[in-house]
């Protein structure tokens, strides 16, 4: 079918060491400070004890790369120093890449709607220190920094509504039962972009909808980006305290399972020129990543290494218990204009994630995208809220990129 995807598994030979990109990011960065590696240090352009602080920022699979990279111990370099004093990771949140396996993927991700044998995120999901009730194992991914004292100093995590639906993002602050809403962790915080796609938008994406019914969100989320990561330098050179974690909970009920989700479903009326001011449908499937620990051979867990790949799937393939014990997930809950409700309130439109497909078919857009969010024109009501007056308290930060002061030289 024109629209279907397709998964094909063979059978292969000699895989690739994968997991030596981790030794290759922390060499290069304790070199460049003068620390440790193996290239003699005469070779580095800066003068020993220049660089005092290394800060990284990454986006999504890089993101997803230093969480993995956190939680294997590798910000601790050969000579025991810390190598990332501060991190500002956009749109990886709880996921991992998962090298550190036979047989892994480095170039691919798994979505809610493709790739779901790509085994990419086992526990731990979260940067504090959790039980597994499936597992019975405790940890955390600050657990082996904690213990050598390597931790950066401070980790901006940043994500999107992407993250949510595709990557299972509430695991990164609820615990693995699905219960509760974790602490902060104190070298931590969490920062939701509410109703974006992942990477964010701009004015340009209003001009073409591309496969899907509605135009993208044109949300962009650079500004805040920069905002967290000029936060953070203050924090690490000034001990200013950096913003509050701001992400929907389960405490205060904006934390819930798509089947309890108050996305409007049905017909909604547009303004006068849009759809020739007739209703247009809104359809939503409430398809989430369902995340769970595969069976992968009855050792894999303990050596790394699959006796059965990929693992064996009963349909339907989503939160089907048949196909291994599951970590529930959950999504922000949403307002009667299909807003995100722990969120800033879009005006002139309603911005969600996921968008539709275009066609008479009105597939959901992520079926091949599952990364989009929608933005639908809307009629202007009272309770309409244009961005900057959102009710809820934006991250304080400089408010167009010439305003913002440059970081202290590092």
């Amino acid at each position: 079918m024109p629209q279907d995807i397709y998964e094909l598994s063979y059978t292969a030979a000699n895989p690739t060491v994968n997991g030596i990109g981790h030794a290759l990011i922390r060499d290069f960065h304790s070199w460049l400070k003068g620390n440790s590696g193996t290239a003699p240090q005469n070779l580095n352009p800066f003068l020993a004890g220049y660089i005092k602080d290394v800060y990284s920022w990454t986006s999504s699979q890089p993101a997803r790369t230093l969480n993995d990279f956190l939680h294997l111990g590798f910000n601790e370099d050969l000579s025991g120093n810390r190598v990332f004093d501060g991190m500002v990771n956009w749109i990886g949140a709880g996921a991992g890449i998962s090298m550190n396996y036979r047989w892994s993927h480095t170039v691919g991700t798994e979505r809610n709607r493709q790739q779901h044998l790509w085994v990419e995120s086992f526990f731990p999901f979260a940067d504090v220190t959790t039980n597994d009730p499936i597992s019975g194992t405790t940890d955390g991914r600050y657990a082996k920094c904690t213990a050598t004292n390597s931790c950066p100093l401070m980790n901006f995590e940043q994500y999107s509504a992407n993250e949510y639906w595709v990557k299972t993002a509430s695991l990164l602050h609820t615990d693995p039962t699905g219960s509760y809403d974790l602490p902060d962790h104190p070298l931590s915080r969490r920062y939701y972009m509410s109703g974006l796609q992942h990477g964010g938008g701009n004015q340009n994406s209003r001009n073409n909808t591309g496969l899907c019914m509605y135009y993208n969100n044109p949300i962009d989320a650079e500004y805040t980006e920069r905002a967290l990561w000029v936060a953070l330098d203050q924090y690490i050179s000034g001990n200013i305290p950096p913003p509050a974690s701001q992400v929907p909970t389960l405490s205060g009920g904006t934390l819930v399972s798509p089947l309890s989700l108050k996305f409007p479903n049905g017909y909604m009326t547009t303004v006068n020129g849009v759809n020739n001011g007739n209703p247009f449908p809104v359809l939503y499937t409430g398809l989430e990543t369902t995340r769970y620990r595969f069976d992968m051979g009855p050792s894999f867990y303990q050596t790394w290494v699959p006796t059965i790949n990929p693992p064996v799937i009963t349909p339907p393939f989503e939160n089907n218990p048949a196909n291994g014990p599951i970590y529930p997930s959950y999504v922000p809950q949403a307002n009667a204009d299909g807003n995100d409700v722990p969120a800033f309130r879009c005006r002139k439109s309603r911005c969600r994630s996921p968008p539709m497909r275009a066609g008479t078919t009105a597939r959901p857009c992520r079926r091949t995208t599952g990364r989009t969010a929608a933005s639908r024109p809307a009629r202007i009501s009272r309770s309409s809220r244009p961005c900057r007056r959102a009710r809820r308290p934006a991250i304080r930060g400089p408010r167009s990129p010439s305003a913002i002061p440059p970081t202290r030289p590092i």
